[in-house]
């Protein structure tokens, strides 16, 4: 059950800085003091501060197996008049 906590405007400004100073989630600064994720979005909007940026990195899994050269996908396409229509390279 979470509490809630009425927190002054300084408080949640000293939260917020230390949520964009850090490379926390919104999860872990919020478990951190006790407030929810949507409490750190709601006042980043409340003071027209800007979320960080985060950049993620996927793994692919394909194996050389399964790589399909550009030409031949194109092939594919080209042999797919349905697919033609969707589909640009």
């Amino acid at each position: 059950m979470i509490v809630k906590k009425h927190l002054s405007n300084e408080a949640r400004l000293q939260i917020l800085e230390d949520y964009l100073g850090s490379d926390q989630s919104k999860k872990a600064i919020a478990r951190k003091y006790g407030i929810t994720a949507g409490s750190l979005s709601g006042w980043l909007r409340i003071f027209g501060l800007k979320d960080k940026e985060y950049v993620t990195i996927m793994k692919s899994k394909i194996t050389e197996d399964a790589t399909i050269s550009r030409s031949a996908l194109e092939g594919m396409i080209h042999h797919s008049d349905r697919g033609s229509q969707y589909l640009s390279l």
